[in-house]
């Protein structure tokens, strides 16, 4: 048989492996917490909110080219941008999810361009979901530095977050740090990036 035969055989055989891997939750990592960022000179703020997940198969491989959602459906005071403005990821709104695919590390990073709305419910927390074409891998805790959804970072997210740490709970949209209490260091993160002004414009648009 010729080489090239070979090859095409080899091909043949590896191809179908490749189209059935799927997603191991076990062995995939997925962020505990994000935050949601704005945009700066019209590109998302990666370099505050970037995070990364690894999907991998029951092997422990990584898989490459995997689709990946990150869904905020079930977080009703965060909105999602309908321009996610980085190469590769979009918006699903109808899911208020983000989209992308892994790299050939089985690897995805990138950020989520949204904000809050201040007519909508303060909780947020673990609300978000990580989908690997369509299998569930984890849920992911979500704040939003944006707390009012407009005019970038301002005094009016700063009075919103003070709103909140005079409530005494753990909420959600305001726990910029991810350690599930409010307090000076999640201040002081948001006044870091107010400072740094890489979220310094809200999105266009929303998801409705």
């Amino acid at each position: 048989m010729r080489l090239n035969q070979v090859a095409a055989l080899a091909a043949a055989l590896i191809a179908p492996a490749q189209a059935l891997a799927i997603g191991s939750k076990a062995n995939s990592s997925v962020p505990a917490h994000i935050l949601l960022v704005g945009v700066a000179e019209g590109l998302a703020d990666t370099t505050t909110g970037a995070f990364l997940i690894v999907i991998r198969d029951i092997s422990n491989n990584p898989i490459p080219g995997e689709p990946i959602e990150f869904r905020l459906l079930n977080c009703p005071g965060a909105r999602v941008a309908v321009d996610q403005r980085q190469p590769g990821v979009t918006s699903r709104c109808a899911t208020h999810g983000i989209l992308t695919s892994t790299a050939a590390d089985g690897s995805a990073r990138f950020a989520a361009v949204g904000g809050g709305d201040p007519a909508g419910p303060h909780g947020a927390g673990t609300c978000a979901q990580v989908y690997a074409r369509g299998a569930w891998m984890g849920d992911v805790r979500v704040a939003y530095l944006d707390l009012d959804g407009s005019n970038g970072l301002g005094a009016n997210d700063l009075s919103i977050w003070l709103s909140d740490f005079g409530t005494g709970e753990p909420i959600g949209r305001s726990d910029f740090n991810g350690d599930q209490a409010l307090g000076a260091d999640d201040l002081s993160v948001w006044l870091d990036i107010w400072a740094k002004a890489t979220s310094v414009q809200s999105p266009s648009a929303y998801c409705p």
